[in-house]
Parts: structure tokens; sequence; C-alpha cells
């Protein structure tokens, strides 16, 4: 059973289907009947896109044969295998792979879900919703003069970089129309640096310093008065507040795991499904697995990420249902293309401790530096991703950094059979001698 048909449940089911598992043993529980393409949405905020380009009906998503269960989860027992849903009906399973996502907590910041909906006249939008997206570009189109805030939470987001791309894009918007200088631009964030990886914040830094866009550190909202077009900020340093007017205030919300896996067997103490950061098992019970932004996997939570968490889990999962161990590794990889224009990106790829681990680099073109902002990588995102997205991630053909090469893990698994298979004859003899 796959709770969840987003990335990680459609990418998983695909994969599991490819290796030879019949579509009948395969169940998705969605409630959703679309499905969305979320990293679309930054550039539908800008303008670039319409929010219809980033969705396909889920039933074509699903794929072929497969069961899905249009119903949501509201509790897990995996002492008794069973997920109890939202209808009432209880199911049961043999193999639980997690891949619920993340939710949005809007009413986490008060004053922020009416002004949201209030959207021309209070100028507060977010890129977090399909239709508040929509509204950002509204908002956009609309500013004149004034400050415009951008936020980041502390909570973990969808795709750390994010929060900021609508910002970069925002300065290049009003620098083509002219406005740039009637308009005074601020990023708030939680954290001390541009950036988690040092490599790319030192990128993102000259950016800012060369157009004059003030980041405000370690720094969060606390709520919002859209009537009044003012914003409550809280500084984590004293934890003192002060309040910033503003014409447009784009909010990224705090985000957590679902609330039905809160607090249950399956969560760490953050809500998130205790996995094993390598082989993406739950730590507990061995016949549960989990990726995305539902895991506890500590890595960018974005959907680069899942491309390289899913062949791991498909693997692990087949193995573990034939009676043997995990042997695939994940990691870490996720990459977060962060968009500082239209017709600019900065393309940041990196493994666990925020090491980089650039795919193009490698190749001894200059516009192939991921080191640099480029109008190439801009292009990847705006065609080539969506593109490997629908048609060959969905299907089960696009193994993260390995691209389209499936990752070959039969050196691992001879090994770990070998070594289980001699453990095993070492504890015939001893209990011989017993």
């Amino acid at each position: 059973m796959i709770l969840g048909g987003g990335t990680g449940g459609c990418g998983v089911a695909a994969q599991l289907l490819n290796e030879g598992v019949l579509a009948k043993d395969i169940c998705i529980l969605e409630p959703a009947t679309t499905h969305y393409y979320q990293p679309l949405w930054t550039m539908v905020g800008a303008g670039i896109f319409d929010v219809a380009v980033s969705a396909r009906p889920m039933s074509s998503t699903i794929p072929n044969g497969v069961t899905w269960l249009r119903d949501s989860a509201i509790k897990v027992a995996p002492d008794d295998n069973q997920v109890q849903c939202a209808s009432g009906r209880k199911l049961s399973y043999d193999y639980l792979v997690v891949a619920t996502g993340l939710q949005c907590d809007w009413d986490k910041v008060p004053g922020l879900a009416e002004a949201l909906v209030d959207h021309e006249k209070t100028g507060v939008c977010s890129n977090y919703h399909p239709q508040y997206a929509q509204n950002t570009w509204r908002v956009l189109e609309g500013l004149r003069n004034g400050s415009a805030l951008f936020t980041q939470p502390k909570t973990p987001v969808k795709c750390g970089g994010a929060p900021q791309k609508i910002m970069w894009l925002t300065d290049d918007y009003l620098r083509r129309q002219n406005r740039r200088g009637d308009v005074d631009i601020h990023f708030v964030l939680p954290q001390k640096v541009h950036f988690g990886v040092s490599k790319y914040a030192e990128v993102l830094k000259t950016e800012a310093t060369t157009r004059d866009i003030d980041f405000m550190f370690e720094t969060t909202l606390v709520s919002v008065d859209g009537v009044q077009h003012r914003a409550t900020f809280r500084r984590l340093s004293d934890g003192s507040e002060f309040e910033l007017p503003f014409a447009m205030l784009h909010v990224t919300p705090p985000m957590s795991a679902p609330d039905f896996l809160k607090g249950s067997p399956l969560a760490n103490e953050q809500g998130f499904v205790a996995v094993d950061k390598y082989t993406t098992q739950h730590i507990t019970y061995p016949n549960v697995f989990s990726l995305g932004d539902s895991s506890s996997l500590p890595t960018s939570k974005t959907m680069a990420a899942i491309t390289g968490e899913a062949p791991v889990l498909t693997h692990n999962l087949l193995r573990v249902m034939q009676g043997k161990r995990p042997t695939a590794e994940y990691d870490g990889f996720t990459s977060c293309p962060i968009v500082l224009g239209y017709g600019k990106l900065l393309m940041t790829e990196f493994v666990y401790d925020c090491i980089p681990q650039e795919s193009f680099t490698k190749i001894p073109l200059p516009f192939l530096d991921q080191g640099k902002p480029s109008y190439f990588y801009f292009l990847v995102k705006k065609y080539v991703f969506p593109f490997v997205y629908w048609n060959l991630f969905m299907k089960g053909r696009w193994f993260g950094s390995k691209l389209v090469f499936k990752p070959d893990f039969s050196e691992v698994d001879r090994r770990a059979d070998e070594e289980d298979k001699k453990n095993a004859v070492a504890r015939g003899r001893l209990g011989e001698k017993f």
C-alpha cells in the first residue's frame, strides 16, 4: 500500500511495476483528483505559465492497473499493519510506503488566510497553492511602489530555495518595467546565510548586493494585517518583535507532516516518518518505508530528491519482500534550481552535509558551470524538467543523478547475501555446539 499519489507515490508505484510487481498487488491511497507538478508554481507566480500547465488528472498519473482508492488516511497502526481511512474503512497491508508530502499550515500565521483570499486589496500572496500562485502574478503586475516582502518560515518547506525564487523574479520583472527604483525588496528568513550550501550562498550573496536586495537573517513572520498592509516579525536572537509596511507580501507558510502522522508510532519527534537516512526503511517497522517530504530523510525536500530516493526505496522494498535485508543506499542527492530572473538560473545540486555533487559541471563546457547563473539552466528548468517529470519519472524511468540509467546494486547485493549466508552458517554451527 502506498499512502499518497504525488511525486513519491506514483514514482515508486511505476518503478515497482517495472521491476515485475503485479499492478493488482499495488494500492495507492490518494483523495485528490488532480496531480500537480508543483515546481512550476514559481513560474506561475511570475506570469510565465498558467497554473493549468502544471496540472494533470490524477487518473492519468496513477500507473495503469494500480488500484486507486480515493480516500485519505487518518490513522496508521503499524503493529496491526492497518490504515484507517477518513471514510471509516480499515485497510490492511503487507508492506507500506508513506509518501504523503507536507501540509501547509496557513492558520499558524494569524491574519494570513484572510489576507490571501482578499489579495487584490491586501497585496498578500503565496506560490504554495495553485490558486494563490496565480494571484501572485496579479499582485506583482500591480506593484508600483512601496516595499515588497518575501518570507521563509523556521519549519522545513517544499524546496528550501523556493521561497526566494519569486523574490528574484520580482526584482527582474520590476527592472524590466522600469519600476525597481520605486520598490524596495526584503527577504526575511530564519537562517544565518543566504543558502545552506556555501558555494551557492556566495553566488546569492553577490546577487543580493549587486541588485540591492536586503536579506533580513534570523527573523520570522509572526502575523499579517492585510487591511493595514503591515506584517509583524520576530528576531530569533532576542525574541523582540517589529512591524514592517508592505505593498506586496509573499508568504511561504509554515509546513509540517500531515496531522495523522504526528504522534503516530511511525513518526519521530518532528512528526516525520522515522526512516534510516540511507535505506529509507523505517527504523522500527521493517515492512514500512518512506520517501519525500513526509520522511525524516535529512536532505532538502525537493522533487529532485525524490527521484534519487525512489530507486533506493524500490530496490530495498523488493529485497525485504524476498526476506533479505536492504542494501541500496541514498546519498542525500537533491537539487534546488534557484531562478534568479526571466532567463537566469543557478543550478544547485548537493548531497548529505550540503556537499555539492553536480551533474553537469564535470562536462568541460563554460555554459554548464553550475557555480554561475545561466540562461541554459533556466531553459532546463522551464522545459526539460517538466518533460522529464511527466514522461520519464512518472513512468518509472528516471533515477535522480543517474538520469535514465537505472542504478546497479548487484554488487552490494552479492556481498550482503554472501555475508548473510556466512553468518547463517556460523549461527548453525554455534547451535550444534550447544
